[in-house]
């Protein structure tokens, strides 16, 4: 018996899976070594993931945020040994997850919209570049951490059109302490800063909103897609998250601008990574 995890900064989703069928088992909290202890990450596991499988599963294939460096992967992968003591744990980049589950073993770049953001290029069987993103801090162009950052930047400085001002400021009764709070001081900023993406979605017949979704996007596929070493226009395009599902057709727009087509958008991996580890499991078997 497999479980597979494919983790954001925000969310994790989870799927079990034998040779014949699979289960996906729903969402628990995002997990992040940049952000959380290994004590933190045992006590969201068992608070939030109760399996009675549990002690039945074989491999664990964990696909989150932050879990480039091996040093982070070996956070991560210590504290699911502790509370899935009798599987075999790999931690991998959710990118690999990503790639695995919309590339499968062709080439391709696949990127990543969602409380993040990343891009890569794979070959069919490893990634080949080295990672884009610096985190929501430093870049997360196009993420909904970085689209809420914008809103609310403008806010406080009274950037919106008045009547974008005056529906912000009516849906999150907003100040400049509160805000200062929660991004200097509490935990978790990047998904805080996320939680105001929505808006977008609420206004997106408005100009202004439009045009903050162009100018991001663009950025992103600026600064992290046509900079990927070995980048060809000829490589298939992929995005999945949920900033690039629920504005599509602005993303392929933008797109299209740079001479770019994208041949899928998903929501979330997890459909893909089950088709591929389901593959796998059944030749080993075979």
């Amino acid at each position: 018996m497999i479980l597979i995890a494919d983790s954001g900064s925000t969310k994790t989703e989870w799927a079990l899976l034998n040779t014949q069928n699979a289960k996906i088992l729903g969402q628990s909290p995002g997990i992040n070594p940049y952000q959380q202890a290994q004590a933190e990450i045992e006590e969201v596991l068992r608070q939030t993931l109760r399996l009675e499988e549990k002690d039945n599963i074989e491999y664990l294939y964990f696909y989150g945020t932050g879990c480039a460096l091996l040093p982070n992967q070996m956070l991560v992968k210590k504290a699911l040994q502790a509370v899935f003591q009798h599987a075999k744990i790999e931690v991998s980049h959710d990118l690999l997850g990503t790639v695995r589950s919309m590339c499968g073993h062709e080439a391709g770049i696949a990127a990543i919209l969602g409380t993040g953001a990343n891009a890569c290029r794979y070959n069919g069987k490893e990634i080949t570049s080295p990672e884009s993103s610096l985190g929501y801090v430093l870049g997360d162009e196009g993420s909904g951490a970085y689209l809420g950052k914008k809103l609310v930047t403008a806010f406080l400085r009274a950037e919106m059109p008045q009547d974008l001002q005056t529906l912000f400021s009516e849906k999150f009764n907003l100040n400049r302490a509160t805000v200062l709070e929660a991004v200097y001081q509490k935990p978790y900023p990047n998904r805080y800063l996320a939680s105001f993406s929505p808006f977008l979605r609420e206004q997106i017949e408005q100009p202004y909103i439009i045009q903050l979704l162009k100018e991001a996007f663009t950025a992103f596929i600026e600064k992290c897609i046509l900079t990927l070493p070995g980048f060809q226009l000829s490589l298939p395009l992929f995005f999945t998250g949920s900033i690039a599902w629920h504005y599509q057709k602005i993303l392929h727009e933008v797109a299209h601008d740079k001479n770019l087509i994208i041949k899928e958008i998903v929501q979330n991996p997890m459909e893909g990574l089950i088709q591929y580890h389901q593959k796998l499991l059944t030749q080993n078997h075979a």
